[in-house]
């Protein structure tokens, strides 16, 4: 029995870390998306979700300083671009 719900609470925990992968795509995607449309608004939105899943992601971090600086927006773009060599 114990086997059993060892074995449930491991797909359960696989399962949820693909989902989360998958989101996370998606959501890169779509900012990626916006910003090619120059949607900077929106591509801003989409990896500060990104982030909210994965906060380490230092792909995410390096493409919000990029719109940043992109936008003028020196400071965020600063704090975002040095989040990619901290990590």
């Amino acid at each position: 029995m114990k086997q059993k719900k060892l074995l449930l609470v491991l797909l359960l925990g696989i399962s949820s870390a693909i989902g989360f992968s998958q989101n996370i795509a998606q959501l890169k995607e779509e900012a990626y998306q916006a910003q090619s449309n120059q949607n900077y608004k929106i591509a801003i939105q989409k990896y500060k979700q990104a982030l909210d899943i994965n906060p380490n992601d230092s792909q995410v971090h390096l493409a919000l300083g990029k719109l940043y600086y992109k936008l003028e927006n020196y400071p965020k773009a600063v704090y975002f671009l040095n989040r990619v060599y901290v990590k």
